[in-house]
């Protein structure tokens, strides 16, 4: 049956749109996409974060399903469906874990719209049990499974036992950097971060959790500095292993080398005040930290998991290591500080291939055309 020529109505639902890669996800999609094919609705169960505002700024309707408490959030799945009611959206949208628990029993009853589902963690079969448990039973009713990255797919197929034709892969993508040709950031942010101009600096943005390997770019640190003494790491982010983190950058003797900022909102400048950006995750689906260090035309060294590998063109635009090991961080990251021209034409190259492939243009334009294909379930 053909759909009627007004927009489709899409109602994404998420837990809170804080700073993660499955919330930027939900924020590009509804700032991005084009209101004369798909009218974006944003339904959060788990409070709003801090993202929630430039939702509301993009004149996107956006609505808090239940109230923050824990307590409460054992009524999810009658919050959305209320909210399901009320908005009526010919196609529904959910993000990770906290989507999928609120919506996937609706589904089991009937309840829904056609439902697409995204995964965006990258961590199978370590999770915790009862959260795949969880994702496993529900997944099964959602119309359309989409995978951010063919290494997440892989492990989808195996652990939660999907039929490899139920997943569709649809790369994350980010906006560009607004900040390349404004003069005087780097000079600014590095006064910011006490940073002299001329240092060799190394970053990283990153929640600071087990997932993001930060220990391991401690650990490398003293060789680096073996080599360059005035070299500095900046690690943008907070999270669970904070605290632990500045007491072992403190034990290794790094006080004066390793600068903490906690979470910014300046990330895109930032970037631009770095020579080095790292990732040392054990972990990953598809980052868009990786991402939107490429945007910024960074030289990147980044561990060879998840998609990774695929996204870097397998290290023709970065520098790819193993995970959990320093001395392999350490000798990636030490050339190119040392050669700035080197690390130049790694970052061109790299943006260039973020151009070609991993906008949020192209991330939107995907989605859009999955929307009206899934809105044609129900139509």
């Amino acid at each position: 049956m053909p759909m009627p020529s007004r927009p489709i109505r899409v109602l994404q639902i998420t837990g809170a749109l804080f700073y993660g890669g499955a919330e930027k996800v939900v924020t590009g999609l509804a700032l991005g996409a084009d209101p004369s094919r798909i009218e974006m609705m944003v339904c959060c169960t788990r409070g709003l974060g801090p993202l929630a505002d430039a939702v509301k700024d993009g004149g996107i309707p956006i609505v808090q399903a239940g109230p923050e408490t824990r307590a409460q959030r054992y009524l999810g799945p009658l919050n959305v469906a209320r909210q399901i009611r009320r908005l009526r959206p010919d196609v529904i949208h959910t993000h990770a874990l906290p989507g999928i628990v609120d919506v996937g029993p609706l589904a089991w009853l009937g309840q829904t719209p056609p439902w697409i589902h995204t995964f965006h963690y990258g961590n199978y079969p370590y999770a915790n049990g009862r959260y795949m448990l969880a994702e496993r039973l529900f997944c099964k009713r959602a119309n359309v499974l989409v995978a951010v990255a063919e290494a997440q797919k892989q492990k989808l197929v195996e652990h939660h036992r999907i039929a490899p034709d139920r997943i569709e892969v649809h790369p994350n993508g980010v906006r560009d950097n607004p900040f390349l040709d404004t003069p005087g950031v780097r000079e600014r942010k590095r006064a910011e971060l006490g940073v002299p101009i001329d240092a060799p600096v190394i970053g990283t943005i990153a929640v600071l959790s087990e997932q993001k390997g930060v220990t391991y770019l401690l650990r490398a640190m003293p060789q680096v500095l073996r080599q360059l003494p005035n070299a500095k790491l900046v690690v943008v982010g907070g999270g669970p292993l904070e605290q632990a983190l500045r007491a072992e950058a403190q034990a290794l003797g790094l006080d004066a080398a390793v600068v903490f900022t906690g979470w910014r909102k300046d990330v895109g400048e930032l970037l631009l005040a770095l020579d080095v950006w790292t990732m040392a995750s054990l972990w990953e689906a598809m980052p868009l930290a990786l991402i939107e260090a490429m945007a910024a035309a960074r030289a990147i060294v980044a561990t060879d998991v998840g998609d990774n590998g695929l996204i870097v063109d397998r290290g023709a635009v970065a520098r790819l290591v193993p995970p959990a090991d320093g001395d392999a961080l350490a000798s990636a990251i030490t050339p190119l500080l040392a050669d700035p021209a080197a690390a130049r034409a790694l970052g061109a190259a790299a943006r260039q291939r973020f151009l070609d492939r991993f906008t949020v243009a192209r991330m939107v334009s995907r989605y859009e055309d999955l929307y009206a294909r899934t809105a044609r379930v129900g139509g």
